[in-house]
């Protein structure tokens, strides 16, 4: 239900909206060609995404892609970031109670009001967002607004259902504990960002589960879900005109989450380079995770380091022909298994880097062959190498926008971070501007004599130290 990660240039743009994919993968590189007339086509003919503010704060966005399906829901603009050490887990928590029942619909008649309806009701938290949406027949528009709107204005939290569902959020807190990528980059966070609200998990300490009130959760729904902090988005086949309509019959300027409270400036996001090693020589592989500094989602060099991130590659040791210079080195010698490479971007910052699993053996050889890597992509990148992976990029960016779910998550977000969605031809115009020298630039203000943030579990005893990492990374 939560999601754990949450989790997308011109050097003239300093708002840039804009979310692409972290990879592409083999599969999806035969799917369109970038330089085809289709492509370029498909670019000209994206129907506007149209906006419109209400009274209430609330912005209302749809794109009408003609389809007889259609996905509405709510962006808020509250994730664990918003939390502090106290009540870390709220927006998680009330994600978990938010389908408990409203004050005009129980928990009964939700399930028999989707399920009548053939609807997909879901939601989930991230680090900065929380979401509700749904997807139904277009017909069914209207019902479907209103039972979103009821959820998230009337919600009914009884006590005791909230006692239930510390159990099932402790279970599910147990079962990810379990997941040792999860594990990983929530420690990855803590070590990154220490001292400010994004070191904290989703899903938040046990300690916190057990002890979190009925009364905190209503007063943070209270405080964190204004209508000014929220997007009500539809992609499929929508009229935006009467969306709008029944929008403003939910969310008028005396609805009980118009107007704003005075909350806390939020705190900014500060990377600092740490690390964090669990040593267990019981583990079959290790778990490594080195980054630095990356860039916020309206940084200028986001689409440089998206095509860095490209050039890095993904790889798994069944992968027979790496194209990925980093997947070539590392295919030649026993030890690693898998490596990828997330950029992770946040509204002021972000992480770019590695995450790899290894066997014992192969520890100290993987994360220096990542360094030397990365510093490669400071030094020596070649302009073929920068178009290959451009066309990476957009052939799993225009892949991903085939459904109206995919649309919908698009436009919820980027108007949540940048308060406008940036068209398909703009994002294409905003690749086509990287260029090698750019890439070079971009990843050596943030590589170069920089400390990396780093964690390692497992059998990770041969791991450089931190001090002979970071000196990898010196000039």
């Amino acid at each position: 239900m939560a999601c754990r990660s949450a989790s997308s240039v011109l050097r003239v743009a300093s708002r840039l909206p804009c979310s692409l994919p972290s990879r592409a993968s083999s599969a999806a590189a035969t799917a369109v060609n970038p330089l085809s007339e289709r492509y370029h086509s498909k670019l000209l003919e994206q129907p506007p995404t149209l906006v419109t503010p209400l009274e209430s704060g609330l912005r209302v966005a749809s794109e009408n892609t003609g389809s007889e399906t259609v996905t509405i829901g709510f962006w808020i603009d509250a994730g664990s970031r918003v939390e502090n050490s106290t009540n870390n887990g709220m927006a998680h928590f009330f994600e978990h109670m938010a389908f408990k029942g409203t004050t005009h619909r129980t928990q009964s008649m939700l399930a028999v009001e989707v399920e009548n309806m053939g609807a997909q009701l879901n939601a989930y938290t991230s680090r900065e967002h929380t979401v509700f949406y749904c997807c139904c027949l277009k017909e069914k528009m209207p019902t479907i607004v209103d039972m979103l709107s009821d959820i998230i204005q009337n919600p009914l939290v009884h006590g005791q259902d909230v006692e239930n569902e510390r159990g099932v959020i402790i279970r599910e807190s147990q079962e990810i504990d379990n997941m040792m990528d999860e594990v990983t980059l929530d420690y990855l966070h803590a070590v990154a960002y220490e001292g400010t609200p994004l070191e904290q998990t989703i899903l938040g300490s046990i300690e916190n589960i057990k002890t979190l009130t009925r009364d905190q959760l209503v007063d943070f729904v209270a405080s964190h879900y204004r209508a000014r902090h929220m997007v009500l988005a539809a992609a499929g086949g929508i009229d935006h005109r009467s969306l709008v309509e029944e929008a403003e019959k939910h969310w008028d300027p005396k609805c009980k989450l118009a107007g704003a409270r005075q909350l806390p400036e939020p705190i900014r996001g500060q990377f600092t380079g740490n690390e964090k090693r669990l040593i267990n020589t019981d583990m079959q592989l290790a778990h490594v995770a080195l980054v630095v500094e990356g860039c916020s989602w309206t940084d200028p060099d986001f689409f440089a380091l998206k095509v860095a991130n490209l050039l890095l590659g993904d790889w798994n040791r069944m992968e027979v022909s790496p194209r990925a210079n980093l997947a070539q080195q590392l295919s030649r010698r026993e030890g690693c298994h898998t490596y990828t490479s997330p950029l992770t971007c946040y509204a002021d910052t972000g992480t770019w880097g590695t995450y790899y699993t290894s066997e014992a053996a192969g520890v100290e050889h993987t994360a220096l062959c990542v360094l030397d890597e990365w510093k490669r992509l400071c030094l020596h990148v070649t302009e073929e190498e920068v178009q290959r992976a451009i066309h990476a990029v957009k052939v799993q960016f225009f892949s991903n926008l085939d459904t109206s779910a995919s649309i919908c998550e698009e436009i919820g977000r980027q108007l949540l971070v940048y308060g406008r969605r940036m068209p398909l031809a703009e994002v294409d115009a905003r690749l086509d501007a990287v260029n090698a020298e750019w890439v070079m630039d971009a990843c050596s203000r943030r590589i170069l004599n920089k400390t990396p943030a780093v964690v390692a579990i497992g059998p990770v005893t041969s791991l450089p130290s931190h001090e002979a990492m970071t000196a990898r990374l010196r000039t």
